[in-house]
């Protein structure tokens, strides 16, 4: 899978689509409107690029006869890197030339295009009439897009739902260089493209509905009975008033049931359903959940094998953790738009109780743009997180990256920062740590509890030094009378300030190799300590250690803590009510107190009444 970029998330809405004809129906397999838009960062400029739209043989058999009379391709959105005096906060569309096209294999010649102009305004919706409809066979599979050549190797061509999903046929994207295609799906990792096609008929399909997403991100629970939201469209000219589905979950037999839906589905409608009463007896890590729709309206749906596939978290209840939210944000003194990421980071950190959002502001210099926080140990994270300055992103989501340039994202973000802190994780970390005598080291000590069994598990711990209370130095701002940012654009610019949650220093980027074993036994605490230095930090007394679990294979966050200078652990904060004639307590060098009888060999702190020393354990 390439390495994709997400510039921006804008609205999330849900699409009510109309008939544009008394019997046309609207096909597409994403789930709402785009909330952002990918660039492929393999892209030259120049280069052409597609996207594509697949309809399987299966489905193309239900409109059979009928014809395609309309495409909807959506913008995508300007992020460019090629040019960086060109002004974020513009936000267009610089890919905007190209041909809608139909094939029967990817990456084949064409047997239809049709010239096609996109809007410049980002993500917005473009639908284009064809000149001469498509006459869809039966059994037919066949793909349709659009495609174009790249103005820019920054362009984020390609518009997403957000919506995860194990959908392996809509999603597709390529790039051609050299007269050859390459072609990579994007629905596990961001979602289904958006957009799709009009079909117009005289025997539209009745009673049907298609399956287009599944949610399972706050898990589910065994020997309960779990709700699950569904995403569905009806696809058939009548209105939907029942369903019957079916859910199979992990390898248990399917659960099959009948809905009558709150409010009836109108003909093209697009609708979120509640599923009530789904049980299992599942536990564990990314266990398979299929779903499908069996029959609408007491008939057989005609999309009955469209079946849509998510993993979840399957919990005994109370062995689920509370995420915290790490929130990293590329930034740097020099950029005029970054104190849109300040803002939303503050307001981040203030929105949640103490200690639930983890804030890490990762200053970088940029070619003669010098940042005087500049974190090179953090480099290789903006290499592969970062969309820009600034993007801020949530436990490394690729679904939650965003630009925080104004103030409708950052309160978008803010909600949706809002939905994921309900969402559970399936490994808690503590952390203690220690500053040497020096104040040159970090002793740190990390305990990490999973919920479940995993084999081959591909998990790290990593640490980073934060510091507060940094500066001042002077804060370049773009913001003016045009362009507002809840205050900012009073400040003029440069601004004075000092910073908090500096990035001072990342330990082995991007997780410690061996610092957690292959084989996990879940309700089984594992430790690990380490060393990390300090020397970048300006003053001690305002540093933050961080200490978080990936996971290698995705790349994500699992879960993060975050220790402050304050309640760093050692022998300084041991108090002792003991006489000089009390019985000795040792302390290993992160101020964890170790039996008297199990010491290895080793130095170890021992007090003894008041007195504290150095022994060296043989």
């Amino acid at each position: 899978m390439k390495k994709l970029l997400l510039p921006i998330i804008a609205l999330v809405a849900m699409c009510h689509m109309t008939a544009s004809a008394a019997q046309s129906v609207y096909y597409s397999q994403a789930a709402n409107d785009p909330v952002q838009a990918l660039w492929d960062d393999e892209v030259a400029k120049n280069d052409m690029v597609a996207i594509a739209f697949y309809v399987s043989a299966e489905n193309a058999s239900q409109f059979a006869g009928s014809q395609v009379t309309k495409m909807t391709i959506y913008s995508g959105e300007s992020f460019n890197i090629a040019n960086p005096q060109y002004p974020v906060s513009k936000n267009i569309n610089l890919f905007q030339h190209g041909e809608i096209y139909f094939t029967y294999e990817l990456g084949a010649e064409p047997f239809y295009t049709q010239r096609a102009d996109l809007s410049s305004k980002p993500l917005a919706k473009n639908e284009i009439t064809l000149t001469k409809p498509v006459t869809i066979q039966a059994g037919k599979a066949f793909y349709c897009g659009f495609r174009g050549n790249v103005t820019d190797p920054g362009d984020a061509y390609i518009p997403v739902d957000g919506l995860k999903s194990d959908n392996e046929d809509w999603a597709w994207c390529g790039n051609c260089k050299n007269g050859k295609w390459t072609w990579f799906n994007v629905a596990s990792d961001f979602g289904n493209i958006t957009g799709g096609i009009t079909v117009t008929g005289d025997k539209m399909p009745q009673s049907s509905i298609m399956p287009i997403d599944i949610s399972v991100s706050q898990g589910l629970f065994a020997g309960e009975d779990n709700n699950l939201k569904v995403y569905l469209r009806n696809m058939g000219i009548n209105k939907i008033e029942t369903i019957d589905f079916s859910c199979k979950i992990g390898s248990e037999a399917a659960y099959t049931n009948t809905v009558r839906l709150d409010k009836a589905a109108n003909f093209g409608e697009e609708f979120i359903a509640l599923l009530p009463g789904v049980p299992t007896k599942s536990v564990g890590h990314n266990i398979p959940v299929e779903f499908s729709i069996t029959k609408v309206n007491g008939t057989d749906n005609p999309f009955a094998k469209n079946v849509v596939k998510q993993n979840a978290d399957c919990y005994k209840r109370g062995t689920e953790y509370t995420a915290n939210l790490l929130v990293e944000e590329c930034t740097g003194t020099w950029c005029q738009w970054c104190p849109g990421g300040i803002e939303f980071m503050n307001r981040a950190v203030e929105a949640f109780e103490e200690g639930r959002v983890i804030p890490i502001a990762a200053h970088l210099t940029q070619s003669t743009s010098i940042d005087p926080m500049n974190c090179s140990t953090y480099l290789n994270w903006a290499n592969t997180y970062s969309a820009g300055f600034p993007t801020a992103i949530v436990n490394r989501r690729p679904d939650f990256r965003f630009v925080p340039n104004t103030e409708s994202i950052i309160e978008y973000a803010m909600e949706m920062l809002d939905d994921v802190s309900l969402e559970p994780t399936y490994a808690t970390v503590a952390a203690k740590a220690t500053l040497s005598d020096d104040k040159k080291n970090v002793n740190a000590t990390v305990d990490v509890t999973f919920s479940f069994d995993i084999t081959k598990a591909k998990y790290r711990v990593a640490f980073i030094l934060t510091e507060d209370n940094v500066g001042p130095y002077a804060q370049t701002n773009g913001y003016d009378a045009k362009n507002h940012m809840f205050g900012w654009e009073k400040k003029g610019s440069p601004v004075s300030m000092t910073y908090n949650h500096v990035a001072r220093y990342y330990k082995s980027y991007p997780g410690i190799e061996n610092s957690l074993p292959a084989t996990i036994t879940g309700g089984k605490t594992m430790q690990y300590s380490t060393s990390i230095p300090a020397t970048n930090v300006d003053n001690t007394a305002n540093m933050n250690l961080v200490a978080i679990v990936m996971d290698m294979e995705t790349g994500k966050v699992i879960n993060s803590v975050m220790v402050p200078a304050s309640k760093f652990t050692g022998i300084n904060d041991v108090t002792s009510d003991a006489d000089a004639d009390a019985d000795a307590v040792y302390y290993n060098l992160q101020g964890v107190r170790m039996p008297a009888d199990q010491l290895t060999p080793g130095i170890y702190i021992c007090r003894k009444g008041d007195k504290a020393t150095k022994v060296l354990v043989r």
